[in-house]
């Protein structure tokens, strides 16, 4: 006769660490631990992160305290790479403020072993400025990502004005850049790698000529996302968002200043008209969702973009006659009116 062995998996202690009504539940049957199977890839996960950082390469010669670095956050990782995902960055970011290996190694040790714990003294031990720009961050992100680095820099803007004031003759490679490296930094600073930037090589629909849309925005892990849904989260992070507005307000201010920043050039008309018709229609989704929330249409806004749109089909084409929305070739053939176009697009979703 065959003995049967029943081996289970839960998936709560592959993502956390091993909780005692597991244990106690199936005390009786093989169990499979996570560490044992992924210590021999974490070790040089560790190496060629830290390896990458100019600062740690110069600390590889101090062999001895460098291994024991490792060993320690190869131990206290169990098996847990997103664990290590944060140690890393936590490590990175004190090399960058003079620490030593001793520095690292006290760091380490005092870290929370548990992820649920380590996120939430990422949460604590922010500066307050910083967490309520972070609350607003993880609350559109938690609404709609990934979004674009671009699109969050506006987000990021504290007017709620703004997208009135932005200099509707776009503006230029370098001012992008520069913009898209504030963004970078400020992301890094208030959201401590729970939301990260990521670079885009392609999108099934628009092929991108400037660098307005090559960088996205999501969650580290859906570990991230998750945590920052829980009620320990949550009681952190509600506090700073009483005077927030509403996310899909936030979308629709961000995409309606985009598109008056946005870079046109006849050179590339009609690639540049196809990339503003991408962030037009994300306008009229949230305009209409902003106003199925909170109540209040969004005129003002719809006015705005509709001026500039009229403006960018002045600066890219010679024949001008009839309203921009001819441009936009859709499901449904051409638009003869924003009213028309807007209730499509509003159909149709966002891109």
């Amino acid at each position: 006769m065959v003995e049967r062995h029943a081996v289970i998996l839960v998936f709560g202690q592959i993502l956390s660490r091993k909780w005692v009504i597991f244990q106690d539940s199936f005390k009786d049957y093989p169990k499979i631990y996570l560490e044992e199977w992924t210590s021999s890839d974490i070790k040089p996960f560790v190496q060629d992160k830290l390896g990458r950082n100019e600062l740690f390469k110069k600390l590889v010669g101090q062999e001895l305290q460098y291994s024991e670095l490792i060993k320690e956050i190869v131990n206290k990782a169990s098996g847990v790479f997103v664990w290590i995902e944060l140690v890393v960055r936590s490590l990175i970011e004190g090399s960058n403020n003079g620490d030593r290996i001793s520095d690292f190694r006290r760091k380490v040790q005092g870290l929370p072993s548990d992820l649920h714990e380590f996120m939430m003294q990422i949460l604590r031990n922010l500066e307050k400025d910083y967490l309520s720009q972070a609350a607003v961050m993880f609350k559109v992100a938690l609404h709609n990502t990934p979004l674009f680095l671009m699109t969050l820099s506006f987000i990021d803007e504290e007017d709620p004005n703004f997208p009135l004031d932005v200099d509707d003759r776009g503006i230029s490679e370098d001012e992008i850049q520069e913009r898209i490296d504030t963004a970078q930094r400020r992301l890094n600073s208030r959201c401590k790698g729970l939301l990260e930037s990521f670079p885009v090589r392609r999108r099934a629909r628009v092929r991108h000529p400037n660098s307005f849309f090559i960088h996205t925005v999501d969650f580290m892990h859906r570990t991230a996302q998750e945590f920052l849904k829980t009620e320990d989260a949550q009681k952190i992070l509600q506090p700073h968002l009483r005077n927030a507005p509403n996310p899909n307000v936030c979308l629709l201010r961000a995409f309606i200043a985009e598109i008056k920043s946005f870079p046109v050039s006849t050179s590339s008309g009609q690639v540049s008209l196809s990339e503003l018709f991408v962030l037009v229609e994300n306008s009229l989704y949230y305009a209409s969702e902003a106003e199925i929330s909170t109540g209040l249409p969004q005129t003002v806004l719809l006015d705005e973009m509709d001026r500039i749109m009229s403006l960018h089909q002045q600066r890219l084409f010679v024949d001008t006659k009839g309203s921009w929305t001819n441009r936009y070739i859709g499901v449904t053939g051409k638009h003869n009116s924003f009213f028309i176009f807007a209730i499509d697009s509003v159909v149709d979703g966002p891109d």
